[in-house]
């Protein structure tokens, strides 16, 4: 009966990756949908591009608006005290098991400067890595922050214009976030005492590039645990084993304007 939490957990993970997937496929089919209809409205009445016509844009410019997708795999770093198993006889360890896990959200993009660009965003990131026991005749395992909800903010320089980016030639801009995580409470087996804030360090770099009338980035990046996650709970060898757990990972995004 111990195992029925952790089932129900794996099912809800499931039913989580489906949610993205699908978040995914409607933005695809709503670009293609927008894309049919101004191309149609600019054969019948003589569309004419803000841009070209010299009219002034508001404050708040629809194309900064954008949709992320991307991929995680979890670098966890975890140091750990063996635990008396049974009694005062048999010792064991834990250790972390990274998984791939991933990424949707929304951004905003505030350009600084010519070269500079600051970008606001609200991710769900799914990243089911666990903590694996020694029991005495099997093996346990708990969740490590399997679903977050991060708020970003990156610092991007390079090139931001869209005749640069239709350029042939590969030109990377450079990536630098600072990354608030908020872990959201998900039903699952015993797990150890985890913070409920963690902050990320991020830096990377992207390839921008267009696409028909969609300007899109390829972003590479590695992000950092700048804080310890274990809590304290002296009673459970679950908490009380691990001295220092931070949650580092790798990913490849993808940016859609």
């Amino acid at each position: 009966m111990r195992h029925l939490p952790l089932q129900a957990h794996k099912i809800g993970m499931t039913n989580l990756y489906a949610v993205l997937v699908l978040m995914l496929a409607g933005f695809v089919s709503q670009r293609m949908v927008a894309q049919q209809a101004v191309a149609s409205d600019s054969t019948k009445i003589g569309f004419v591009d803000s841009t070209s016509a010299g009219i002034k844009k508001g404050p708040i410019d629809a194309s900064n608006f954008g949709l992320l997708f991307g991929f995680n795999y979890s670098q966890y770093y975890m140091s750990s005290n063996p635990f008396f198993v049974d009694s005062l006889t048999t010792m064991g360890n834990s250790k972390v098991k990274n998984n791939l896990g991933l990424t949707a959200g929304l951004f905003y993009n505030f350009k600084l400067s010519e070269k500079l660009i600051l970008r606001s965003a609200v991710e769900a990131t799914i990243l089911p890595s666990v903590i694996e026991y020694d029991m005495v005749r099997k093996k346990t395992e708990s969740w490590i922050y399997p679903l977050t909800i991060d708020i970003p903010f990156y610092f991007i320089y390079g090139n931001h214009d869209r005749e640069s980016q239709q350029n042939k030639s590969m030109q990377f801009n450079w990536v630098a976030a600072i990354r608030p995580v908020f872990p959201l409470s998900i039903m699952s087996s015993e797990q150890p005492i985890l913070k409920d804030f963690n902050l990320n360090a991020d830096i990377g770099c992207s390839i921008p590039f267009v696409l028909k009338n969609t300007s899109m980035k390829a972003e590479v990046f590695y992000s950092f645990g700048m804080l310890n996650l274990i809590g304290e709970d002296p009673d459970s060898y679950k908490t009380s084993s691990i001295s220092s757990l931070r949650r580092n990972f790798i990913g490849l995004r993808f940016f859609f304007n």
